[in-house]
């Protein structure tokens, strides 16, 4: 059996830690396993990592204790690195390729780096070090895998993208978790008191201005004007989340909005809606915005996320213009309102590149050969 390290857990169950296990629960684990190193005491899926058999090396964060950081990294490399096969390093930006380097410094064969989005979204110093690893990443790595092309011209730049190395790994989810359920569609009505003749609008995502939580706000106190027997879903959590209350209260829609915080039901909530509602400002390729059509759910997208990711023929992408086209965002809602959740038969995204079945076998037999 081969082992790979895996980078990218937090502790936040957000789309790459979906992602990532996603893949996991379908790979062959009595022939790959994973472990997984992680710069949080606390990551989201331990215990399912546990029960399939991986390994969870907690080290503290380069930001917090430097020192201690780097001579923690050091050891786990120079104990454990013979016993890898390869790294997937799944990023945000390049701001830290230290376990890239750790691992080329001690002849892990197969060193993956994975493009994970399509701008920066941190400060100005870390924004600085992304440019700078830019020039230095060929180096470290060895093979360079994107969630999409867009995304990768501003993580990679567009020489990598012309490398043999250089490949296209779509998120994916599996559509199995999120087919259409009626029972659960009751049951979670029920349990938020949500009348079965309600518009449930829903949204997943942490509360950060890349959500763009505010726009979205503003566009459904627009929207409750035209379709007051509506309700709207929020999930994820988030520094934002304080302003993000204050605005639902200043706008007067405290009554309609449902804030629910990091949950572990995801795909069971994606019943509950009849349309998802997702503005943000950029993205490389949501695995919310997946997980919404896999469910059939009409949806109600930003320019911001790349033209790929509107898969189904009942999703809207409309450009932002804050502040300007908020009625446009209404009329759009209104539309999709009106229209049906996807069958199985009529959804694109089921058996489709971007279903886990899909990417989970490329994956395995990459790390296995």
């Amino acid at each position: 059996m081969k082992r790979v390290l895996v980078f990218g857990m937090s502790g936040n169950r957000g789309g790459i830690e979906a992602f990532l296990m996603n893949t996991y629960s379908l790979i062959d684990r009595s022939r790959l396993q994973f472990d997984f190193i992680a710069n949080e005491p606390q990551i989201s899926y331990e215990d399912e990592i546990n029960e399939y058999g991986g390994r969870i090396y907690h080290i503290p964060k380069r930001s917090q204790d430097p020192i201690t950081y780097k001579r923690a990294l050091e050891n786990i490399f120079k104990e454990h690195s013979s016993e890898y096969a390869g790294i997937w390093a799944n990023l945000v930006s390049l701001a830290n390729i230290d376990y890239l380097i750790e691992a080329y410094k001690h002849g892990i064969p197969k060193r993956v780096v994975h493009c994970h989005n399509a701008k920066n979204m941190d400060g100005k110093i870390r924004g600085a070090l992304h440019v700078l690893n830019r020039s230095r990443i060929q180096k470290y790595a060895t093979d360079f895998w994107t969630c999409s092309d867009k995304a990768s011209e501003w993580f990679y730049g567009k020489k990598i993208m012309e490398y043999d190395s250089y490949r296209l790994i779509n998120n994916s989810v599996d559509s199995k978790k999120y087919l259409f359920n009626k029972e659960k569609r009751e049951t979670l009505r029920n349990q938020f008191g949500i009348g079965s003749d309600e518009i449930v609008l829903g949204n997943v995502g942490r509360f950060h201005p890349q959500k763009n939580h505010h726009f979205l706000i503003d566009v459904y106190r627009a929207y409750v004007d035209k379709v007051p027997n509506s309700r709207l879903l929020l999930i994820g959590k988030g520094d934002d989340r304080p302003a993000i209350e204050q605005h639902i209260r200043q706008a007067g829609v405290e009554d309609k909005v449902l804030i629910l915080g990091e949950r572990k039901d995801v795909a069971d909530l994606y019943q509950a809606m009849d349309v998802f509602v997702f503005p943000s400002r950029y993205e490389g390729m949501s695995i919310a915005l997946l997980e919404a059509q896999a469910s059939g759910l009409p949806s109600v997208i930003s320019t911001g996320n790349p033209p790929e990711s509107k898969i189904n023929s009942n999703v809207q992408r409309l450009p932002l213009e804050e502040n300007k086209n908020v009625s446009d965002w209404v009329a759009a809602l209104l539309r999709a309102s009106s229209m049906k959740r996807l069958d199985q038969k009529e959804n694109n995204l089921i058996g489709s590149e971007y279903d886990t079945n899909m990417q989970g076998a490329y994956i395995q037999e990459f790390f296995l050969s």
